[in-house]
């Protein structure tokens, strides 16, 4: 018990010395001391053996060499927990990313430089700014890079959240438009995240769809979205020859609300069958046929019957890509990932900024994540994709 005492006396007073650190440094120091806790526990696991002094070895993450004081003993054969198999050098570059993480998960910026310089960890403001700044500009250069002029889809969806603002300090609303996309070679991408303040709107919309044109897409097979008011004239306005999926997750939710319940399951069960429709011309005649089993008279129905093209344009394509092609679940996907951040800041992102560098953290995620390769089963079908992309835009001019 008195040895461990010591230690932990003599790590407060390491701790201590740190005013300034470089990354290299830190690690050094990291490691050194992750190594004599492991020494630690494993004296006391065997009081037989003793500590023997260090030796010198050099490490490596990512593109980030540092040499560390490694912890021996004289006796056992200790390892400490961190070092990699052998005499291979890298380590995983999770433990780059420590300082990230503790920024991701703190309420603010600044309350996660007030923790931090209030256990003297060997952080300066400089490097954090370092670590903000690099998903600041990188959520800035994905909403304003050119893009690709041709895409299988795009997914359009707002998302509402709050932001505390500098004016007076107070807490504003706003909404997130997120628009995603889908490559003809079956590539998830994030085509912009773009914040307005106030609640969703055409207008915004139209900004939106503005600047996807202005950073060159054109052409676009399908465009998937929920049936917010104008946003459909809008997307036929600048995407004239895509089809217009709107959101069946909605519609069911939707029929849900305004059905009795057993005319909410005829329309639950009957969906399901015409989803699997063999083609398109099918769907459209049996969804026709469920219409007809519901009270006329209500505005919901009315309302999808007036809009069923829209609802069953996912039905044109091929099986594999009908689920995704159906509903805005992949930009909702997004969403929930942003209503997480915004809970982790304690219910309102507290600055644009902050924003911006969570929104960057979660794009970087998912494009150099799962999104990295495209999912092989849009890549085996890609070719049907392009069939379909050239006998629609064949008479266009490249």
């Amino acid at each position: 018990m008195k040895q461990d005492n010591l230690f932990t006396e003599k790590f407060l007073e390491e701790l201590q010395k740190w005013e300034d650190f470089v990354p290299q440094e830190f690690f050094s120091w990291l490691f050194k001391n992750l190594g004599l806790a492991h020494r630690a526990i494993h004296l006391k696991n065997h009081p037989h053996d003793k500590g023997n002094g260090f030796y010198q070895r050099n490490l490596q993450i990512g593109g980030l060499s540092f040499p560390v004081e490694i912890a021996r003993t004289r006796y056992e054969k200790f390892r400490p927990f961190f070092l990699p198999p052998g005499h291979t050098r890298y380590l995983p570059e999770d433990y780059l990313n420590l300082a990230f993480s503790f920024l991701l998960g703190a309420r603010s910026i600044q309350s996660a430089s007030r923790a931090l310089q209030n256990i003297d960890l060997p952080f300066n403001q400089d490097y954090l700014d370092e670590v903000i700044e690099e998903f600041v500009t990188y959520l800035e250069t994905l909403n304003s890079s050119p893009l690709p002029s041709d895409l299988a889809a795009i997914f359009l969806d707002g998302k509402s959240i709050r932001q505390k603002v500098k004016e007076g300090k107070e807490v504003r609303e706003y909404t997130t438009y997120v628009a995603l996309g889908l490559t003809l070679e079956g590539q998830k991408l994030i085509l912009g995240l773009y914040t307005f303040e106030g609640q969703e709107s055409q207008e915004n919309w139209k900004k939106v769809l503005e600047k996807l044109i202005q950073r060159g897409l054109r052409r676009i097979l399908i465009v998937v979205h929920d049936d917010f008011p104008g946003l459909s004239s809008l997307t036929e306005a600048f995407f004239p020859r895509a089809d217009i999926q709107l959101c069946t997750v909605h519609l069911l939710r939707n029929a849900r609300k305004h059905l009795s319940r057993e005319h909410y399951r005829t329309f639950r069960d009957y969906f399901q069958s015409i989803k699997n429709s063999l083609n398109y011309e099918e769907g459209l005649r049996l969804f026709e046929a469920l219409l007809e089993k519901l009270p006329q008279g209500l505005r919901f129905v009315k309302r999808v019957a007036n809009r069923k093209e829209r609802y069953l344009a996912f039905l044109k394509y091929p099986k594999e890509l009908r689920p995704l092609f159906s509903s805005t679940n992949l930009a909702e996907g997004l969403n929930r990932k942003i209503e997480e951040a915004e809970r982790a800041c304690g219910g309102y992102f507290h600055s644009e900024r902050d924003r911006n560098f969570r929104y960057g953290v979660l794009a970087k995620e998912l494009l150099e994540g799962r999104w990295r390769r495209p999912n092989w089963k849009y890549r085996e079908i890609a070719h049907l994709l392009r069939c379909l992309f050239e006998e629609r835009f064949s008479k266009d001019d490249h």
